[in-house]
C-alpha cells in the first residue's frame, strides 16, 4: 500500500496585503456597498407582564379588591437596535436598553 503526501508550497507574495490603490473601482472605507436592507436589525424582543388579583366582599353591595402586577416579571435584558452610523467604531454596536427593570405595582380598589 503506498501512501501519497503533496505538499504545496506558495510564495509569501499570495499572502501580502492587497494594494487597492492598483485596482480599478476601489471601494474606499466607510462608503455605502451592496449590502440589502435590514441588514443592522436588533435582537428581538421577549416581554412578560403578570398580574393577578383577588376579589374580598365585605357585604352584600361592597367588595375590595386587591391587585399585584408585575412589569417585564422576568427581568429579562431587552436590547436597543446597533448604532447605524457609518464611519465610526461603534457602528454596529449595541449600547442600550429599550426596557426598564422590573416593576412591581400593588393596589386596593374599594367598590360599593
Amino acid at each position: 500500500m503506498k501512501i501519497l503526501c503533496v505538499y504545496a508550497l506558495a510564495s509569501a507574495a499570495a499572502f501580502a496585503q492587497l494594494d487597492l490603490a492598483r485596482i480599478d473601482g476601489a471601494v474606499t472605507q466607510f462608503t455605502f456597498g451592496n449590502a440589502p436592507r435590514n441588514v443592522g436589525q436588533g435582537p428581538g424582543r421577549v416581554n412578560f407582564d403578570i398580574s393577578a388579583h383577588r376579589q374580598f366582599t365585605i357585604r352584600e353591595r361592597a367588595s375590595l379588591q386587591f391587585r399585584l402586577e408585575l412589569f417585564s416579571a422576568f427581568n429579562h435584558p431587552q436590547f436597543g437596535d446597533p448604532n447605524g452610523v457609518i464611519g465610526t467604531s461603534l457602528a454596529g454596536v449595541i449600547s442600550s436598553t429599550i426596557v426598564d427593570q422590573r416593576q412591581t405595582q400593588l393596589g386596593l380598589r374599594l367598590a360599593w
